[in-house]
């Protein structure tokens, strides 16, 4: 049985996957499998994979089934179904990942016995990054848990799709949100701390992720229908999950109220407004801020740069 499953969804990107391959067969741990699952891409990537699998058995391509739904949720919850590690990791396909990042991960799940473990990345755009021999006893380590959660909703302290390896237990009865196309790990992520489980921050460098417009997050960026559209869905869950779990504190009500503005989305307002009873004066009062926030926008920069000088 391989000790760490790394999870991989790729569609159409036969000419930046190997890239990525390349970086996971030059692991210096290399107890794992590689579990691909494709969301039906017409390029070559089936030739690609096939002839990867071929030569190391340890690279298993698979393609997606019809009881998932098309995307990167139901591809990466096929990929759980499959895995059989006992550590649980996901990558992109279109990225790159320093050599010893399986190593450092499970040296320190092991060395502290937390759920999971959370390190850095950094963006690269035409040129590859280079690869630096990891010094371990000069990585810093902080707890990241439930009282991380609010840091986490915000984006004060980061967790992204691909930057966490978890234990297997963390994903017992957790999958993706397969109606979500963008912001799916946040939420799913969301869930898992508010189940409890613990786990750590590093501060290694280990994850490389190759900017370009053809990505989720360029397309949320550029304001595309889908991704927006997503965005709004997955905070209205993120929502209902934390009243459900009692964590829908006055900070992230804030913060979910800025997000409705922020996205034009007065939907996330009313949803937080259904679980926090807000009283008819404070919704007459964010309804006429919504509307007027074209307006008084502006203002609030200015105010914001008058406050940093």
């Amino acid at each position: 049985m391989p000790l760490i499953s790394i999870i991989i969804a790729t569609f159409n990107r036969s000419h930046l996957i190997e890239n990525m391959l390349a970086c996971i067969k030059k692991q210096s741990q290399n107890d794992w499998e590689c579990i691909i699952v494709d969301d039906g891409s017409t390029d070559r990537t089936p030739e690609i994979l096939h002839k990867w699998q071929n030569k190391d058995s340890r690279f298993k391509y698979y393609k997606r089934k019809h009881n998932f739904k098309k995307g990167l949720s139901g591809s990466r919850n096929m990929g759980l179904d499959l895995a059989k590690g006992d550590y649980i990791i996901f990558f992109d396909d279109d990225d790159l990942v320093h050599p010893e990042n399986l190593e450092t991960c499970l040296c320190f799940l092991k060395r502290t016995g937390k759920d999971f473990c959370n390190y850095q990345k950094t963006p690269f755009y035409q040129r590859e990054p280079s690869f630096q021999k990891i010094d371990k006893s000069e990585i810093t380590v902080t707890d990241y848990t439930i009282k991380d959660l609010t840091g986490f909703i915000t984006g004060a302290k980061p967790m992204a799709s691909c930057t966490v390896m978890f234990k297997r237990k963390c994903f017992e009865d957790v999958r993706f949100n397969e109606e979500l196309h963008y912001a799916e790990e946040w939420e799913c992520y969301g869930r898992i701390l508010l189940k409890g489980y613990q786990g750590i921050s590093i501060s290694e460098m280990l994850y490389f992720n190759r900017k370009h417009t053809a990505s989720n997050t360029g397309n949320f960026n550029k304001g595309k229908e889908r991704e927006v559209d997503s965005m709004i869905d997955a905070s209205k869950v993120m929502i209902k999950n934390l009243y459900d779990y009692q964590a829908l504190g006055v900070d992230l009500e804030k913060f979910f109220i800025r997000k409705g503005f922020q996205l034009k989305d007065y939907g996330i307002v009313n949803e937080l407004f259904k679980y926090t009873n807000p009283g008819v004066l404070k919704k007459v009062k964010f309804k006429l801020g919504f509307y007027f926030y074209p307006v008084i926008k502006p203002l609030f920069r200015i105010k914001s740069r008058i406050a940093a000088s």
